[in-house]
């Protein structure tokens, strides 16, 4: 067991080899798939093959992985790049994420900019700031809490909670503050849970059993099953018992 640590730059074909520690701070390629037990990227690093962590990939720098990433946590304070398929417990992102693939986690607390071209799914999923999720978000608990764009394709969940992040500044003019917009908006065509909670959000179709549709909201129709409560700003097309 070795470990890989590039602080210049440098190339290192990892193919049929596993590694403790891969540390790379300057300009590192790393060919071929890679196993290892965990990698830190502070600088620029690039992999081109799938790459299989036992523990934590921190990217504090800039990451590219050509291939699937499958690990035990996956953390970006930089700029993370995955072309595939990301699988591990945690994913936290604090920076700029983009994942061409699904995204398959058990928590996952993502804020700055994160975009996933496909499909994504865990336990709990906290997302704030803006996003884009192209295919469906998929969790036991899912929140949102706005602060700029944010566009689902679908939403499916037990328990769902969008609301105003308390960090994002509301519009004031004068002695009256303005909500709304502003203040960042939920896009999603789709959504269904239990628990469904909302504000400042655009959909054709919300299903569950208890629904609040809040401020800021226009839904084309509601189909619910126990309660349904509508804040007079938004604008519901159709309520449906069903």
């Amino acid at each position: 067991m070795g470990n890989i640590h590039i602080s210049g730059s440098g190339k290192i074909n990892a193919e049929g080899n596993y590694y403790d520690e891969v540390h790379i701070s300057g300009s590192g390629r790393i060919d071929g798939n890679l196993r290892c037990r965990s990698i830190h990227v502070s600088g620029s690093g690039h992999f081109n093959g799938n790459v299989v962590c036992e523990d934590e990939i921190r990217i504090s720098g800039s990451g590219h992985f050509e291939e699937s990433v499958e690990c035990g946590s996956f953390s970006v304070s930089g700029s993370g790049h995955i072309e595939n398929d990301l699988k591990c417990q945690t994913f936290r992102s604090s920076g700029s994420s983009h994942i061409n693939g699904n995204v398959s986690c058990t928590e996952a607390s993502v804020s700055g900019s994160v975009h996933i071209d496909k499909d994504m799914t865990g336990e709990n999923i906290k997302i704030s700031g803006g996003s884009h999720i192209g295919g469906l978000l998929n969790a036991e608990n899912i929140t949102i809490s706005l602060g700029g764009k944010n566009t689902v394709g679908e939403i499916g969940c037990t328990k769902l909670d969008v609301e105003i992040n308390k960090n994002y500044n509301t519009l004031r003019i004068g002695p009256f503050s303005f909500g709304s917009k502003s203040q960042g908006d939920l896009v999603c065509p789709i959504i269904e849970g239990d628990e469904v909670n909302l504000v400042n959000t655009t959909s054709k179709v919300v299903r569950g059993k208890n629904i609040r549709i809040g401020p800021g909201c226009a839904i084309n129709r509601v189909e619910y099953s126990e309660n349904i409560e509508v804040d007079n700003s938004s604008t519901v097309g159709e309520q449906v018992k069903i």
